[in-house]
């Protein structure tokens, strides 16, 4: 399973975007055992994130994480989704147009988009990530 690890902050100034720069950095290095097919870090005003990156079946993974559709939700974290053609349908059936071949976070962050958190529960396989809005300062953790 990928690792990833992050920071947030409610309210940041530049002294804490300096420190949590420096900790994500270790936790980087903490992390990148667990996936040796990439190491990334992301640096917002309110987050920073490390993720490093196991390939694993066949379902298309994201290259880089974190990943967002808009912007302004973010995802972090490993997703396996059982159920991905009724996933896909379902989201096409609320005019979600998806490319050929979306990777789990994509649909995961898409039906975030269309369901909210009250959604989340209705997906299925090995997840294990956070969403975070940093506008609306609220952040959805999920274990399966």
């Amino acid at each position: 399973m990928s690792g990833f690890a992050g920071i947030i902050r409610i309210e940041p100034n530049a002294d804490s975007l300096e420190k949590d720069r420096l900790a994500i950095e270790l936790m980087a290095r903490a992390i990148a055992f667990r996936g040796p097919d990439a190491l990334q870090q992301t640096s917002t005003a309110t987050a920073s994130f490390a993720f490093s990156l196991l390939k694993t079946g066949p379902a298309p993974q994201e290259p880089s994480q974190p990943c967002t559709l808009h912007g302004e939700t973010w995802f972090l974290g490993d997703v396996r989704c059982d159920g991905r053609e009724e996933l896909k349908q379902k989201l096409v059936q609320h005019g979600v147009e998806l490319p050929a071949s979306p990777s789990s976070e994509h649909l995961v962050l898409q039906y975030f988009a269309r369901c909210g958190e009250a959604g989340l529960p209705d997906l299925n396989g090995d997840l294990s990530f956070i969403l975070w809005n940093a506008g609306a300062r609220n952040l959805s953790v999920t274990a399966t």
